[in-house]
C-alpha cells in the first residue's frame, strides 16, 4: 500500500474517531426529557374544572342549535305536506298563494338563521373556538412556564411532548409529567 493511501486511510480513521468522541461528548452534555400533555390535562384540577365549564357552554349552544334545526325541519315537513303542525293548521296546499310564499319565506329565513348561528358558534374562529382559547390559554401558559422552570432547574436541554407522536421510545426516568402536575396542583391544595 502506498504512503499516500496509508495517509488517506489514517486521516479517515482519525476523522471517524474524532467525530465519535465529539458526538459522545456532545451527547453527555445534552439532557432530554419528555412530558405527556394528555396526562397533564387530565390530572390538572383547574384544567378539568375549566373544561367542564366550557362543555356546559357548548351544550347550551348545541341545544339552541337543535331547537333552531327542529323549527326548520318542522317547517320543511309542513311545506312538503308530511306533517300536521300543532296547533292544527290548514294543510300547506290549502293555503292561499300569498300564505304559501309567506311560509316558504319563513322557512328560508329560519334556515338561514340556523346556518348562520351554527357557523358563528361552531365554525372556524367561531364563538366556541375563541371561548376555548380564552379559557385554556392562561393554563397553557402556566404549564409551559412550569415545564421551562423544571427544565432549567434540572438542566434539561430539550423537553418533548410524548402526545405529539414525535417520541418512539423514552426511558420513564426522564418523564417530567409528574413534576409538572405536582407544580400545577400545588395552587389547588
Amino acid at each position: 500500500m502506498s504512503v499516500k493511501m496509508q495517509l488517506i486511510i489514517g486521516c479517515v480513521i482519525s476523522l471517524f474517531l474524532s467525530a465519535s468522541l465529539f458526538s459522545t461528548t456532545l451527547a453527555q452534555d445534552v439532557k432530554i426529557g419528555f412530558v405527556n400533555s394528555a396526562e397533564i390535562f387530565s390530572r390538572y384540577k383547574s384544567f378539568a374544572d375549566t373544561q367542564e365549564r366550557f362543555n356546559k357552554e357548548v351544550e347550551e349552544w348545541q341545544q339552541k342549535a337543535q331547537k333552531m334545526k327542529a323549527e326548520v325541519d318542522s317547517l320543511a315537513a309542513y311545506i312538503k305536506g308530511e306533517l300536521d303542525v300543532l296547533p292544527p293548521r290548514l294543510p300547506f296546499h290549502a293555503l292561499s298563494d300569498s300564505k304559501q310564499m309567506e311560509k316558504q319565506e319563513e322557512y328560508r329565513s329560519k334556515e338561514t338563521a340556523y346556518l348562520e348561528y351554527v357557523n358563528t358558534v361552531f365554525g372556524p374562529d367561531g364563538t366556541a373556538e375563541r371561548r376555548n382559547a380564552e379559557l385554556t390559554q392562561p393554563m397553557l401558559d402556566k404549564i409551559n412556564s412550569i415545564i421551562a422552570n423544571i427544565a432549567r432547574e434540572d438542566e434539561y436541554t430539550y423537553v418533548f411532548d410524548a402526545v405529539g407522536g414525535s417520541i418512539a421510545y423514552a426511558d420513564t426516568k426522564y418523564d417530567l409529567t409528574e413534576k409538572v402536575i405536582e407544580e400545577l396542583n400545588k395552587e389547588v391544595e
